[in-house]
């Protein structure tokens, strides 16, 4: 899985296009949407907003200019923002690479296309649609052909564009003044302005900057050719785990296997300042002096959470670490010892209930309910809710005494022999000491009222001896919930929530795309009413909206919030000095304030103490889609035309 996510984002970054021999066939968006995706980030030079990236985690592929950034979405449509903001409509792009000031894109019927400065025809694209892959920099663009030859246009003056003969080429790259192409059979060749390439036949990988090129071997190991610059760009980092490569301006990036990156080079502008982040799955040095990135988050509601951790563990997650069985090479996020992991799930639609189903390896030497070596207990609860499971498992032979396990019942309580209830018993293959040291798999499954729009799971061991003799890990993760019709959350299913849904006829809004039941099929449709029907006029319990709240440490910020939700504004004040708080009024009418302010004073004695401040707390309801500047002033009402003592704004977005 990891192979075939690298060959779909390393091709559509334009920096790295790969053939796989003569059978090579490039993705449609279709199975580009297949492919992890994730959330973007930016940092560096932001002077024409090249790193204020678009909101989502659909983005599959990334690419950057001078002033200006492009992404490849996972239904194959493109969004640009900075210099350049515009892009062509459609969902059929394969591939994007950017050059200083246009951008270069790929579509599945294998043709190009490409917009933005039209200097030295570097806009002109050669016709045909047997195009595979593309890169650009600076003034000059490459294709490569499913044929194995390269086409080459755009500005010439350092001979950028005298593609080298031949049908064998692999892999392309475009630097300033030059260009890059990997062979088939795992060797580099450069032209133009730089010709040096570093020496070997073993490459998978090429991104060319200024006056250098970077590659990377099968190995996972980096090699660099040329670079005399003061900022030592190719001064590698040392490594055999590293699985994609980018360039910048005079900066280089490097993706390593366990979803980290590391960035050396010149940093002017914290080109190289990357994000504590260790999932991410593509990157993209700019040319300008900034980069980008995409992390794995967790994906949109639409079909029921599922992760069997072959591929990158997404951000949902509180841990990323994964492992494979010595037996089956199975892919499980673990091992884990005497530890919590958390799940987190946001943004999910209006529901009742959640089913959540795991296989939950037990892996070596567990003792069960003993009490010299225990008990090894393990734990499923839901934060701030139920405990769904609080038991112990024992891997031991059923004919030791006093070794027994809580499973299937709690713990304290249950008495069972070791390994009732598992799935699989030694079939994972930990056979190493301390003997038996064996391993179970247990395969659960649990129902429970939930109604928030934020689940956290935590899983956690307890009691255990060490990794090494007691761990334990997660597989094939599923939670699925029972959607909910009551859309108002008023009590009643009635002709208001029919209305509501008719309102968003023909969209893809995942809280009113409820059939077939429980995530829908991308479209509100007549399949979604007629559900709704089969529950008119029924009871159900009201969803009371969940409150955000914010204080003086969030002003200038940006807070999101779902119709209905209810935002808590909480400020310093003293109104014995007969200064308040006081919105300013706004045309805008996504937000509607609930009563007057309330004030709590900060000394709580009886009688409170006179002249103590306190706070005044606002809320807001969200009533209608939209933006807005939400902005209160700390100011005597009376005095008229003097400056406020104090202003409070804050961006609210309302979807």
């Amino acid at each position: 899985m990891k192979k075939t996510i690298s060959l779909v984002l390393v091709l559509a970054l334009g920096l790295t296009a790969k053939v796989a021999n003569a059978d090579f066939t490039f993705g449609t968006p279709d199975e580009i949407g297949t492919q992890a995706h994730g959330t973007l980030v930016a940092w560096g030079l932001n002077n024409h907003g090249q790193c204020n990236v678009p909101r989502g985690n659909d983005f599959v592929a990334i690419s950057g200019g001078h002033w200006h950034s492009l992404a490849l979405r996972v239904d194959g449509s493109l969004v640009s923002w900075g210099s350049i903001s515009e892009a062509p409509l459609g969902n059929d792009f394969v591939a994007i690479a950017s050059g200083s000031g246009h951008n270069l894109a790929l579509k599945a019927d294998g043709s190009l296309t490409a917009w933005g400065g039209t200097a030295y025809g570097k806009t002109d694209v050669p016709e045909g649609n047997d195009f595979v892959a593309i890169a650009a920099r600076t003034e000059h663009n490459l294709a490569l052909r499913a044929d194995g030859s390269i086409v080459a246009w755009g500005l010439n003056n350092a001979g950028q564009c005298d593609v080298p003969e031949g049908n064998d080429f692999v892999a392309i790259s475009a630097g300033h003044g030059h260009s890059v192409a990997q062979k088939a059979d795992g060797s580099l060749v450069s032209w133009g302005q730089l010709t040096e390439v570093p020496p070997g036949n073993d490459f998978v990988a090429i991104s060319a900057g200024p006056m250098h090129n970077l590659a990377l071997r099968a190995d996972g190991s980096l090699a660099s050719g040329g670079g005399k610059s003061e900022w030592h760009e190719c001064n590698v980092p040392v490594g055999n785990d590293f699985v994609q490569i980018a360039t910048g301006s005079w900066h280089c990036l490097a993706l390593r296997a366990d979803g980290s990156v590391v960035a050396w080079g010149r940093n002017l502008y914290g080109e190289c300042d990357v994000p504590t982040k260790r999932n991410f799955v593509a990157i993209a040095g700019a040319e300008g002096f900034h980069s980008i990135a995409i992390f794995a988050t967790q994906p949109d509601w639409r079909g029921f959470y599922f992760n069997d951790f072959e591929g990158i563990v997404g951000d949902e997650w509180s841990s990323s670490k994964t492992d494979e069985t010595p037996a089956g090479a199975r892919g499980f996020l673990g091992q884990f010892g005497d530890e919590n992991v958390m799940l987190t799930l946001r943004d999910l639609p209006a529901h009742t209930e959640v089913t959540v189903s795991f296989e939950l390896f037990i892996l070596r030497s567990w003792d069960g309910n003993n009490q010299t070596h225990g008990p090894d207990v393990w734990q499923l609860k839901v934060d701030e809710g139920p405990t769904l499971l609080h038991t112990t498992f024992a891997n031991v032979p059923p004919d030791i005494k006093d070794f027994n396990q809580a499973y299937p019942g709690d713990y304290p309580g249950g008495d069972y022999l070791p390994y009732t209830g598992a799935a699989e018993i030694k079939t994972l293959g930990y056979t190493e000491i301390p003997s038996p040291a064996p391993d179970s798999v247990y395969r659960l499954s649990y129902t429970f009222a939930h109604a928030e729009n934020i689940l956290k799971l935590d899983f956690s061991g307890q009691g255990l001896q060490g990794i090494k003799d007691e761990s334990w890990g997660l597989d094939n993760v599923k939670v699925m919930i029972s959607t909910s019709v009551d859309f108002n959350g008023d009590g009643i299913v009635d002709c208001t929530d029919i209305c509501m849904m008719i309102a968003h006829w023909n969209t893809d809004d995942p809280l009113y795309d409820i059939a077939p039941v429980p995530f829908g099929d991308g479209i509100v449709d007549v399949q979604d009413l007629i559900v709704l029907v089969e529950h008119l006029f029924e009871g159900i319990p009201p969803v009371e909206p969940e409150e955000v709240n914010v204080d003086e440490e969030d002003a200038g910020s940006q807070v999101e919030l779902e119709q209905g939700q209810i935002l808590v504004v909480t400020l310093k004040s003293n109104p014995t000095t007969g200064y308040r708080w006081e919105q300013v009024e706004s045309q805008d009418s996504i937000l509607e304030q609930m009563g007057e302010a309330e004030f709590k004073p900060s000394d709580t004695g009886e009688p409170p103490l006179v002249g103590a401040g306190g706070w005044e707390i606002f809320r807001f309801k969200a009533v209608n889609a939209g933006q807005m500047i939400l902005q209160l002033l700390y100011h005597r009402p009376w005095e008229e035309g003097v400056e406020p003592f104090e202003t409070f704004s804050l961006w609210v977005v309302v979807n």
